[in-house]
């Protein structure tokens, strides 16, 4: 993923974290004794990995859904793209900034939740993302 789509620090080590699969899940944790139970703690049925934080689980899918029917579709330029788990763990290989960069930010957004034990509501999200998105246009005169 470009590095201008992912200017923050932050969000740049996040998806090394991510793409080298160092992110310390409760699957990871339960493995070297630090919690007793490897579970998602949302939907406690499948061993919390970063695949199932980021796409496998129900959440999280209702989330992507949700990103995708009230931000991305709505923009031309995303309409096309579809957010298959290629698309949500690596990003898209084609210069689409706009949906990297939602991307990479709901990534972390999940990962916050499940930090916080908090469910995922894209709501908020969306606000940041329509933000960016209408001062950029704004800026750069694009759609």
């Amino acid at each position: 993923m470009p590095v201008r789509v992912a200017n923050k620090q932050y969000l740049r080590s996040f998806q090394y974290k991510v793409l080298n699969s160092v992110l310390f899940t409760n699957d990871r944790l339960c493995k070297i004794g630090y919690v007793s139970n490897p579970n998602y703690p949302f939907c406690h049925q499948l061993t919390d990995t970063i695949s199932h934080i980021l796409f496998g689980c129900s959440f999280s899918n209702s989330f992507w859904h949700e990103v995708n029917e009230k931000f991305l579709s709505k923009i031309k330029s995303c309409r096309s793209l579809s957010l298959t788990y290629c698309n949500v763990t690596v990003g898209s290989f084609e210069e689409m900034d706009l949906f990297n960069y939602t991307v990479i930010l709901g990534k972390s957004f999940l990962w916050t939740c499940q930090c916080r034990e908090t469910l995922p509501s894209s709501s908020h999200l969306i606000r940041i993302l329509v933000i960016k998105y209408e001062t950029e246009k704004h800026i750069f005169q694009i759609e």
